[in-house]
């Protein structure tokens, strides 16, 4: 998918960004371009700079150097009236952040009537029309309170969207939820992107979100950008260690090998997941392997995976299947 973004019109450029607090540098020299109509998500370990990228993006957080430029001005610039370029931007939190002692409709018409200055009766239309959208028409006059975790972030969501921003960052805006509701939160946000066209840029440390709705990727590590990509070129082939730890599969093998000897991962890319490599190379080499892992997950609609088995412990019959590996064409490694 992210061919197709790669020729489309640029909504927000990142040129050598810094941040820092006090003595320590968050984010040193960041240099990143966004497209629109494109959905990116940054991932990285706790501590890697990039929610403080994301609140850079709409100056929550102040730059301590460098440029973002959105609509053609340098947004990092402090003369820049950072409120007019807020009122084309949306951000859904973590934790909601609805205010608890107003009503879902109150909540809804709050900026565009106070920000964009947009008169009551049309503010409240348009609130109605979005909770609509997302599911929730007939709760305007609820409370908070009286919603559950995923109707506050689908509102949280359609307040996001009240102002008719041309993006939206999202912060780790699943991580408070369960599974079921997760899943329909993504198909939500997926939905007003392909509808709407709205950009958006998501913060995650899971990566089903990534698998989900995802068409590219940028992994933040020790405060620079380590490696971006399509997700299925950096979840099937990470190039940095970091990717590596993160996308790829890191728990216990299901079994434990039993003779201690080399291990193999196998890389599926959708083309070959459906084909019985195993078998294939077992039939060929005629040599037993032992399966330790397996795991696969759709990724832009296609199935990828990864599969790590024990080699046999006789070297002969070892050399055997990494020669038919080296003439398989598939993606393959051993493991350390």
């Amino acid at each position: 998918m992210i061919d197709s973004f790669e020729n489309a019109p640029e909504l927000i450029r990142v040129e050598d960004l810094h941040k820092s607090f006090g003595g320590l540098n968050v984010l040193n020299g960041i240099t990143e371009t966004i497209h629109k109509g494109e959905v990116v998500s940054l991932i990285g370990p706790s501590g890697s700079g990039k929610s403080t990228f994301l609140r850079c993006l709409n100056r929550l957080e102040e730059p301590t150097s460098g440029h973002i430029w959105f609509d053609g001005v340098d947004i990092a610039d402090k003369s820049v009236n950072i409120d007019k370029h807020r009122q084309k931007m949306g951000m859904v939190f973590q934790h909601f952040n609805l205010f608890p002692h107003m009503t879902i409709l109150d909540n809804m018409t709050l900026a565009p009537i106070h920000v964009k200055h947009m008169p009551k009766a049309e503010a409240e239309q348009k609130a109605h029309a979005l909770l609509e959208r997302v599911g929730l028409g007939d709760r305007a006059e609820a409370y908070p309170i009286q919603l559950s975790g995923g109707q506050k972030q689908r509102v949280a969501i359609a307040r996001a969207l009240a102002t008719n921003p041309r993006y939206l960052l999202c912060d780790e805006a699943t991580s408070a939820l369960d599974p079921n509701t997760t899943r329909s939160i993504l198909e939500l946000l997926r939905e007003i992107n392909k509808t709407l066209g709205v950009t958006i840029i998501v913060i995650t440390h899971e990566m089903k979100v990534i698998d989900q709705i995802c068409d590219r990727v940028a992994v933040i590590d020790k405060s620079c950008i380590a490696e971006e990509g399509r997700v299925a070129d950096v979840f099937t082939s990470p190039k940095s260690d970091i990717a590596r730890e993160l996308v790829l599969p890191q728990e216990r093998p299901v079994l434990e090998p039993t003779t201690g000897g080399r291990k193999v991962r196998i890389i599926f890319n959708g083309e070959n997941t459906q084909k019985p490599v195993i078998s294939e190379m077992i039939l060929a080499c005629r040599v037993p392997v032992n399966v330790l892992f397996a795991d696969t997950k759709s990724v832009e609609g296609a199935a990828y995976g990864h599969m790590i088995f024990e080699l046999p412990n006789d070297e002969h019959d070892a050399e055997k299947v990494v020669s038919w590996l080296k003439n398989s064409g598939l993606t393959w490694k051993e493991e350390r």
